[in-house]
């Protein structure tokens, strides 16, 4: 899958202020977007749109290539969520367009989903 580059929109993940300064350009104005993403603020709207336009497109692909049953068991794994609830995979009702109920199916849980 490919991925997004924010260093193609002059963005870079500083996770301290030395890293930050290291890393700014002197005339640029930078805002900080999400975790650690710093974005020149002129254009950080415009690159979180292209972000989520390209998260889209990666996750319709995903779908393709392993199926979405496939998707939740691996992110069901993926997070450990066999050791409590499966809150962790509240984002593939949000972003992959499943439902609690499709995750209780493929998962062949009875008990009550908690996300």
């Amino acid at each position: 899958m490919k991925v997004f580059n924010f260093a193609d929109h002059w963005g870079f993940f500083a996770f301290s202020i030395d890293q930050f300064n290291w890393y700014k350009k002197e005339w640029v104005d930078y805002i900080h977007c999400w975790i650690w993403l710093f974005l020149p603020k002129d254009t950080a709207l415009e690159t979180m749109r292209l972000f989520a336009e390209h998260h889209k497109e990666q996750i319709k692909k995903r779908i393709e290539v392993m199926g979405i049953d496939n998707i939740i068991r691996y992110e069901y794994n993926n997070h450990e969520c066999d050791y409590g609830s499966i809150e962790d995979l509240q984002f593939l009702v949000d972003d992959y367009g499943t439902t609690r109920e499709h995750i209780y199916q493929v998962m062949g849980r009875q008990d009550e989903i908690t996300i």
